[in-house]
This record gives structure tokens, sequence and C-alpha cells, in this order.
């Protein structure tokens, strides 16, 4: 029995899960290996291969795999877009488990909490089922209740997969060290999908700053966290038209589905620019921004209202990194790709060794190409989306071998969503003129806070803390005077810290005589103890070690050390230094 996240796991549920894992791996490989035979081995059939493998083996494999599509720097293209086909929907789970989970929640009979209660679940997938209500005050809602024992049953996935990633490290299969980031990443956004409490806080933050924007066409669902816990969550039922509804209608030109539209009086194209309106809000002025937009997670309404939905799915930046993301939109305005380049590298901070200066040329090439295709007419609606531009920052990221974390995988993909769904309801939008558009709002919102700011210290009289900030504005104002021109020169770029090569090769080759040492001694203590049982009798050193050194078994698992350390001292010699 071991502890993982607050979650009981045993040692034979591991083991069953790593079952699972080795077969699906082996069902993958056999699968490839039979279509090279018959020479159909392309790599869509391989994604589409490795889709069916994570759909058939259902339950947690299917949440894996949608998270896993988010890793575009390290799973080719085809393979995020087919897993991010997946549809987490499977059989629900008995309501009267819902229903114990609810009243240990509440502490209280199902009947003082729901005037009424649907036992017929209106969604259910690999993490929860979600219920509608009626509170006593004739208040509908809908009830969320996450599995039983599944937070045991992801954790018990997590660890297999980490004894399993462990050992291709240590055999250098992989390079030692490369998945460590990941499998971290992985098992957060886990554990932040487990965790209903957190994400009705998430929810509970967003709809409070929607409120403060001063937009009243985009909101989120009141939740009722005194009915809530980190299995229950509780919010106010929204009624309207689903986003994919929306784009069905549109795309099928279904008439029917277009009636009731025009019935709500939703205009796609307004829906189109309040969605990219939202991202770049989430983006640049709230705190938190959906990561992961399905159209199954947005309730059109009234007037192309928009109410969003799942908040279990979401990414943060640090103040430089959004920085870095608003100068590199302002450059994509400018059409000045070298600009936006170095703008964006900031996003991937703290870099590895890497040849910076083609790295900037690359990513220059690649927004050169993003800008050639936005001022183009004859191009396909899908090319005038960022996608051009994300999918190729990724590209030369993953070519110069830099890795990305998880909040910047995050903002691609919901930039990627966000003008993909939005392109799909109107294909004339440009995400850039709507960005800039947004910028209005952003100084208007500015010098709203600033006036407000002045107001108060000009009826409340100036204090001592503004004289002391005006000291240190004037302190440094003269140090950036100084240092501007070497600053705009030179891009301030964050690396990694990684040992000498040589430094490395020689540490590698020490622990390598360290593990020579530690087997023959082991070799050795197995030989006297097999001997001494054998004829109570022991051999000198010198015959022992002989006979030990020319042992078959002994020469392999040398050899298999002598492969791995090499290995990987090959993997840091490969690496540029700074």
């Amino acid at each position: 029995m071991m502890q993982t996240a607050g979650f009981s796991i045993r040692y034979s549920q591991v083991l069953r899960r790593l079952a699972v894992w080795c077969y699906s791996g082996f069902s993958f490989t056999a699968g490839n290996f039979w279509n090279a035979v018959r020479g159909v081995n392309t790599e869509a059939k391989r994604a589409e291969r490795l889709r069916h493998i994570f759909e058939n083996t259902g339950g947690t494999f299917k949440k894996i795999g949608r998270l896993l599509a988010m890793r575009i720097d390290i799973l080719p293209w085809a393979y995020c877009v087919e897993l991010s086909k997946i549809v987490d929907e499977i059989e629900p789970f008995a309501v009267d488990d819902a229903i114990e989970v609810i009243e240990k929640a509440t502490n209280k009979p199902l009947a003082e909490v729901f005037a009424q209660f649907d036992p017929d679940p209106i969604v259910s997938n690999s993490v929860a089922c979600v219920y509608q209500a009626i509170l006593h005050n004739d208040v509908k809602v809908a009830v969320k209740v996450r599995r039983p024992k599944i937070g045991e049953l992801f954790m018990s996935d997590l660890k297999a997969l980490d004894w399993m990633l462990d050992t291709a490290e240590f055999l250098s299969i992989i390079r030692p060290g490369f998945t460590q980031n990941i499998r971290r990443e992985l098992r957060e956004a886990i554990e932040d999908e487990l965790n209903f409490m957190l994400e009705a806080r998430h929810q509970a933050l967003f709809r409070s700053e929607a409120k403060k924007s001063g937009k009243k066409f985009f909101n989120a669902p009141h939740i009722y966290f005194e009915l809530c816990s980190h299995e229950v969550t509780v919010q106010e039922f929204t009624e309207g038209m689903w986003l994919w509804e929306l784009l069905a209608a549109v795309e099928h030109d279904d008439q029917e589905a277009l009636t009731r539209v025009d019935q709500l009086n939703i205009d796609p194209k307004l829906v189109a620019k309040r969605l990219m309106w939202v991202n770049f809000w989430g983006l640049d002025e709230h705190l938190l921004f959906r990561a992961d937009l399905h159209p199954d997670e947005v309730i059109v309404g009234e007037n192309s209202h928009l109410t969003f939905i799942d908040f279990s799915s979401v990414g943060a930046m640090s103040s430089e990194k959004r920085q870095a993301m608003q100068q590199a939109m302002y450059y994509a305005w400018k059409r000045d790709p070298l600009e936006m380049a170095q703008a964006s590298m900031v996003l991937l901070e703290p870099l590895p060794p890497i040849d910076t200066i083609k790295f900037t040329k690359d990513l220059e090439s690649n927004y050169w190409q993003f800008l050639y295709a936005i001022e183009s007419k004859h191009i396909e609606w899908w090319e005038r989306t960022s996608a051009r531009l994300w999918l190729g920052f990724v590209k030369v990221a993953r070519d110069h071998s830099v890795a990305m974390s998880i909040h910047i995988l995050r903002l691609i993909r919901a930039c990627l969503l966000n003008d993909t769904i939005a392109a799909r309801l109107c294909n004339r939008i440009d995400h850039v003129r709507e960005y800039q558009k947004f910028t209005k709002y952003r100084a208007k919102r500015a010098r709203e806070r600033v006036e407000e700011r002045l107001a108060s210290q000009l009826q409340d009289g100036l204090d001592g803390r503004v004289y002391l900030q005006i000291e240190e504005l004037a302190d440094t104002s003269e140090r950036l005077f100084r240092q501007l021109q070497r600053v705009l020169a030179t891009p301030m770029l964050k690396f990694n810290a990684v040992l000498d090569k040589s430094v490395y090769s020689l540490a590698i080759i020490f622990r390598l005589l360290g593990h020579l040492v530690i087997v023959t001694l082991l070799a050795l203590g197995i030989f006297y103890a097999k001997e001494w049982r054998m004829s109570q009798q022991l051999t000198n050193f010198a015959n022992a070690f002989m006979r030990i050194i020319s042992s078959r078994t002994y020469l392999m698992v040398i050899l298999l050390l002598l492969v791995i350390n090499i290995r990987t001292i090959l993997f840091r010699l490969g690496d540029k230094e700074i």
C-alpha cells in the first residue's frame, strides 16, 4: 500500500495496470509491424491505431489520451489530432453510489438538499457523471459527482507509467531525465481534473472577474460552495444552445437548427469574435485562461451570450511571459517577424544549450510564412488561423530540442482551439486584427485604473509611499538609461544550468566504474556462497575472480552497463554549448 496525491493505491493494482500498459504497447507495436510488412505503415495509420487503443482500453486511458493530445512539443501533429478526437464517454456508475457521495459531501440526506433529483445523468465520462436537480428554492442546478475509486485508478496508471519510463531511461532507450517533467506535468493535470473544489474555485474566479471586465456577453454558472466538496460540485443550470450545435448548423447549413439560431438572435460571426475576445482577456487580463476549450463546454444563449462551463483545465502565465506574448502579438500587427521571434523566445525560457542565432532565424522564417498567409486572399480559411504560427513554433522548438512547460502548451492549445472554432463560424476572421481591437479595451481599462488611483490620491492626499515610489522610479530610470543600448542589442535569454561536457562525461565514467565494482563484488559473493554450500570450501580470490570475469552472464551485464553509460554520454555530447 502506498499514498500518492492523497489516494491509497496497492502494488497489486499497479501491477495489473502495468500489464494493461504493456499489452497496449505490444498491440501498438505489433500493429505497426504488420502494416510495415504490408507497406502501409504511414504516420496517419499509426496515429489512428494509437487513438483506437486508447478508446478501446477505455476508462482512464481516454482521459490520459486527451491530455497527451496537448503534448504537441513531443508528439507529431498527426498523433495530437487523432488523440484529440477521443470522445470521453463511458457507461455511468450506479446512481446509489452518486447519492452516497452527495450525502457525504453535504452531511444531509438527498431529500433535504434537492427538491427533485434526476437519476439519469446528462453527462458520463471517465472522471464523473453530471445530474440535473432542483433546489428547494426552485433553482435548477447541475450536480457533478466524481466516480468512486477513480482517483486510485488514475494514480495506479501513473505509477505504472513511471515504472515503464524509468526502466526505458535506465536502459538509455530514452534520454535519461527526458520524461521527468512530462510525467510531473501529466500528474499535475490529472490531479487538477480530480480536484472538484479547485475546479469550482477556478469557475467562481472566472465568474467574478468576468463581471469586473465590464462586458456582459460572457459569464460562468454560479457555484453553490456550501454543497461542494473535492468529489461534488453543484452549479446553476444554464439554458441555451451548445456551441457544437451552432457549429454543426453553420457548417452543414441545417435549416431547422438555423431557425432556432434566429429565434435566439444568435449571430455566428459575433460569437466568433466574442470567443476570441474572451481568450485574449484570459491571456492578458485574467489570472487564468481556459486551456482546453471544446464546443461541448460553451453554451450560446440569447443575443449571442456565452456561458463557459468545466474549468478543470486552466493555465496561467508569469507577468514576464504575458508581456512577451503581448509583444509578439504587437509585432505581428506591425509585420515584424524578427521581433516576433525574439519576443516569443522568452516563452520558452529557460533555454537548453542551443544555437540561439539559428533558432531565431528559424522562428523568423516561420513567422514570415504566417504573415504571408494572413495577408493573402487566395488561401484556405484554416491557413488564416494561428495554427500555422503555433505549429511552426512548436516544430522549430522540437527541431532544436527545446522543451515546453505545460502552461505554454496550454497557451498554444487555447489559441489553436479558440482560433479554429472562431474560423469555423466565420472564415474571414483575422485574429491579429481582433487582438488589436482588444488592446483598445486594455488601454481603456488601464486609463480607468490610473484615473481611479489618482482621484483617490487627490481626495485623500499623498502619503509617504507615493514619494518613495517617485524616488525608486528616478533611480530605476537612471539605471535603465545607462543599460538601454546593451539591453536592446542583446536579447536577455535564460538558459538551464548544465555541466560542462567533459565534467559530465568524467562523472558518468566514474559512475560506470562504481557500477562495475558493485557488480563484480555481487558476483563474487554469489560465487562464494554457492561454492560454500556445495563443497564447504572456498577457492582463492585470484581463481574466483578469473572464473567470474569469464562468465557469459557477467560479461553480458558488463556490456549492458557499457552501452547504457556510453549512450548517456553521447546524449550530452550532442548538446550545444552555451
